[in-house]
């Protein structure tokens, strides 16, 4: 922002007169109004960001806003906006009236969306359905989502839309779009491991997933009842998932091992066959991003479709002086994109690749410039009004904040060079060297915009990212997604074998430059828990420094700046309790996790250890000094001097709760505890997940603070507990006992002698 004018400042030596300061505010405010106007072209682009403020608002609610106060903001909208067309009210009222927008919207998608119903019987019960989906599980298994038509003790009105269930079992299931039957068990919902971490349970709610469970017998393809048919929407989504299953079959059988899973996981998003140590590997040299089909791909596969039909055209120079061929290549493109989008599995992240990449070729079509900062708002502003949810979607957060921050950074380097004027055409070298730098720049502020987020979901940086995609990105650009694109087109012809080869060996060097970056010293730098407050306030300075174009949007760089000093207050709990009552943490005084096991909610230990930057294993963290075990209970001292005491059984529950302050009772127990100050009993932890307790010492005594999974957000549809219900067998009804008729008394025998 340019400097405030000279005699706007008070003189030096004049002393601290009032009259000398009271022109100061209006003088700041005049100038923040031309700065705003001359950025009268940019103001479209904060749409988007206003619009998934108020998405948010709505979302991190404590309850559930009523239809009648959501009506009154939509009406307040719908006034705003009649306002704003008639040329009154300003740039902040239109801000004001897109977040209003924004909110209403989220509530409508609630109230549109959704399983109807969540009422899931307790025990053994069979299920027949629709099978929509199935996907292999890498450690084995079938995951498998079934819209279900019967489920034993269940009346019809009370089904939920979609179950997801999981078969362990070898066999395999029947093809999407079979009627099945399987006996099956229902789980509770699982809730964060984390208090405001990440809910699994959230999206699955959008999709209509109203319980899950697993199968206790395989699926079995059966007839479906008479007068009952395939619903019409499953017909298109069955045939797709089984051309998809079809697709993954052929590309691993002419290219096994690791590169034709890796292959499948990029052309199908199928990522079944990678195993653990491999997405170890990918994860820790910074190339996991290839793992999730999204920007880069889309623009990858439809970008080159493009290039290739435009260059096929251009060889007939007739039609390309007379046809619009780079029309004709843009078109091509989009068709491309959809069914990539279709073979992909059509995921959130994918949806959003392609809509972007849409706008872009549409673009192209009517002659404008492709790749815009505008375009990207109005592909937000579309992904906002279809999937309001995906705004609380990590993938949603790191890709937009990616292309927002390249694109504006390559702004920036565009006018850079037109004021430099260079028009002198440069070399091989020259070109390569451009490319090399080019790509290199792209790693710096793609790592760079999505470092908050990334840091503050998963807990580590991969410090030698930048090395990595370095090395892979020339690979998948220039190599592999064009051998993708023409396998597919070849496969019909029996042909993919010669391009899958070439695209296999491509991905061997990925694969080879991954482990080499993720081998080296320190390629993986854990971070403990941050405060929500640092990624939204480094996100709003990155914004800030992207959308705005003049001097003022260096503001920016303060504001980043701003949420690093927050990082520091991050609080870790000193207690932690698992949901299931049996799993126990306690924080050390050096600062480290201490379990009292590690064979119980691993994946929950393993979310802890990265919550505080603990690198250790869970039988270390387990061996770790600090808490006591037996079979009864386990019981540990805390740095603060309070007590904890995990009590699985009743013979023991006296005792403790005459000694420990914080009490958790793995069963059910009625009557007082004395001694504690917190008592966690087994109803809570099923009621409200996971506890974490801080311990602080106010006046010289210590006060505890308890924050929980389901934390404030606990009054809201997606985060409602199952209705259980309890299946009672129908009384064997017995036929009446007919008393036998009385008899005669019969007189006494005599005997006449």
């Amino acid at each position: 922002m340019e400097g405030l004018p000279a005699d706007t400042w008070p003189q030096a030596g004049a002393g601290n007169e009032p009259e000398r300061h009271k022109p100061l505010p209006k003088k700041v405010v005049d100038h923040l109004r031309e700065a705003l106007e001359a950025e009268r072209s940019r103001w479209f682009l904060w749409l988007p960001v206003v619009m998934a403020c108020g998405i948010a608002g709505y979302f991190f609610l404590p309850v559930e806003p009523p239809l009648w106060a959501v009506a009154i903001l939509a009406v307040a909208a719908i006034g705003g906006i009649m306002l704003l067309m008639r040329g009154r009210g300003g740039f902040f009222m239109a801000l004001a009236v897109v977040f209003f927008t924004g909110f209403v919207i989220a509530k409508a998608r609630v109230e549109l969306a959704g399983p109807e119903n969540m009422v899931v019987p307790a025990g053994y019960v069979e299920v027949k359905g629709w099978l929509e989906e199935t996907t292999a599980r890498p450690g084995g298994g079938t995951r498998m989502v079934v819209r279900p038509v019967i489920i034993d003790g269940l009346k019809p009105a009370d089904i939920p839309k979609r179950l997801r269930l999981v078969w362990r079992g070898k066999q395999r299931p029947p093809l999407a779009g079979s009627f099945i039957t399987i006996k099956a068990k229902f789980l509770p919902r699982r809730m964060p491991v984390w208090p405001g971490g990440y809910d699994a349970e959230f999206l699955a709610w959008f999709e209509g997933i109203g319980a899950q469970g697993f199968g206790v017998s395989a699926p079995q393809k059966i007839v479906p009842p008479t007068g009952l048919a395939m619903p019409k929407s499953l017909r298109f989504s069955a045939a797709i998932e089984n051309l998809r299953k079809a697709i993954g079959m052929r590309i691993l059988s002419a290219l096994p091992g690791k590169p034709g899973a890796l292959a499948t996981a990029l052309i199908t998003g199928d990522r079944s066959g990678l195993d653990k140590e491999l997405v170890g590997v990918l994860r820790s040299s910074g190339l996991a991003h290839l793992l999730a089909i999204s920007g880069l791909h889309m623009a990858l596969f439809a970008g080159g479709v493009f290039w290739i039909v435009r260059a096929i055209l251009a060889l007939n120079p007739m039609l390309a002086v007379t046809r619009p061929i780079k029309k004709y290549a843009a078109l091509t493109a989009i068709g491309s994109g959809f069914f990539y989008l279709l073979i992909s599995g059509m995921g959130v992240a994918t949806q959003r690749a392609f809509i972007m990449i849409s706008i872009m070729f549409i673009a192209v079509l009517v002659e404008r410039p492709a790749l815009t900062m505008r375009n990207v708002a109005l592909a937000a502003l579309v992904i906002l009004l279809l999937r309001p949810e995906s705004v609380m979607s990590v993938s949603f957060q790191m890709s937009f904040m990616a292309v927002v921050c390249l694109v504006g950074v390559y702004e920036w380097r565009a006018e850079v060079r037109a004021r430099k004027m260079q028009e002198h055409t440069p070399g091989i070298f020259t070109s390569a060297w451009r490319y090399l730098a080019g790509l290199g720049l792209t790693t710096l502020v793609a790592g760079a915009a999505t470092a908050p987020i990334a840091a503050y979901q998963f807990n580590r940086v991969a410090v030698f990212g930048v090395l990595a995609n370095l090395a892979a990105l020339p690979l998948v650009g220039a190599l592999i997604m064009p051998m993708a694109v023409a396998a597919l087109v070849l496969m019909p012809f029996g042909l993919e074998t010669y391009p899958l080869w070439i695209m296999g060996q491509g991905l061997e060097l990925v694969l080879a430059a991954a482990s080499w970056v993720a081998g080296l010293g320190g390629a993986v730098r854990p971070l403990a828990a941050m405060p929500l407050a640092a990624p939204m306030v480094m996100a709003g300075g990155l914004l800030w420094l992207s959308l705005w174009q003049t001097r003022w949007r260096l503001v920016g760089l303060g504001v980043i700046a701003a949420g690093f000093l927050i990082v520091p207050s991050t609080r870790l709990p000193d207690v932690l309790a698992g949901a299931d009552g049996k799993l126990i943490a306690i924080k050390t005084a050096n600062g480290f996790l201490s379990l009292n096991t590690a064979r119980s909610e691993k994946y929950t230990a393993e979310r802890w250890l990265a919550k505080f930057g603990d690198t250790a294993s869970l039988q270390k963290a387990a061996a770790r000094k600090g808490i006591v075990c037996d079979r009864q209970g386990c019981s540990a001292t805390l740095p603060s001097g309070a007590k904890i005491a995990l009590v699985h059984s009743p013979a023991i529950l006296d005792e403790e709760c005459r000694s420990a302050q914080i009490v958790i009772v793995s069963f059910r127990m009625r009557g007082p505890c004395p001694s504690a100050k917190v008592l966690i009993s087994r109803k809570d932890l099923k009621r409200a997940g996971m506890h974490a307790i801080y311990i602080s010492r106010v006046d010289g005594k210590p006060r505890f603070e308890i924050k929980t999974a389901q934390g404030t957000n606990a009054r809201r549809p997606w985060t409602a507990r199952e209705k259980w219900f309890k299946r009672q067998e129908q009384p064997v009804l017995k036929a009446p006992q007919k008393k036998p008729a009385p008899t005669a008394k019969q007189p006494p025998l005599q005997v006449k002698i």
